[in-house]
């Protein structure tokens, strides 16, 4: 707390300006990226995952089969897990089933 000129109180606060990116040392917080922007994906590409999702929908039972199903089906034959595309494989399986409507 300071004076003015006017020889009244005179309130200063600091507040330090937060940058984007970086906590209050200063120090760069990593974003959130999926593992295919930070470009070390070595799995199916998008186009991959739809011409599978194709080929496993034209056998499958659709009044019975489940996206949970299809993605464990993808899972295999990839052999990796794909917990993290779960997005991309459900929006190929509306996308097929939506073509086939």
């Amino acid at each position: 707390m300071g004076y003015n000129m006017t020889g009244s109180r005179q309130h200063s606060s600091y507040y330090p300006q937060q940058t984007r990116n970086s906590n209050y040392l200063g120090m760069d917080i990593p974003g959130t990226r999926t593992p295919e922007e930070m470009d070390i994906w070595d799995g199916p590409s998008d186009a991959e995952l739809e011409r599978a999702v194709q080929e496993l929908l034209q056998d499958a039972d659709l009044n019975t089969i489940t996206k949970r199903e299809i993605r464990k089906r993808l899972e295999g034959r990839f052999n990796m897990d794909l917990n993290t595309r779960k997005a991309t494989i459900n929006a190929a399986i509306d996308r097929v089933l939506l073509s086939h409507a």
